[in-house]
């Protein structure tokens, strides 16, 4: 689902405002929880949005540091070093 840039501001500061509220981190919000603030939400976000790992393999990037990009990465040095 796609949400202008505009709207996910306004709901990220109410999701801030919301965990400042109950002393917790915004991965503590519930499922529930961030329903109220806006529909947009679907069940994944508690799993896929604070799963970090997820976060990271995502940026596959060149450069990036999924462990994709890790490999490729340690693989070009390993074939710079074998030059010298």
């Amino acid at each position: 689902m796609s949400v202008p840039f505009r709207e996910t501001h306004h709901i990220s500061g109410r999701a801030v405002a919301l965990a400042e509220k109950n002393k917790c981190n915004l991965s503590d919000i519930t499922f529930e929880q961030y329903r109220e603030l806006s529909d947009k939400f679907e069940p994944d976000v508690v799993e896929s949005v604070f799963n970090f790992e997820n976060s990271v393999e995502k940026r596959d990037a060149v450069g990036g540091p999924s462990r994709k990009g890790i490999e490729r990465q340690v693989g070009y040095l390993k074939a710079g070093v074998e030059k010298l």
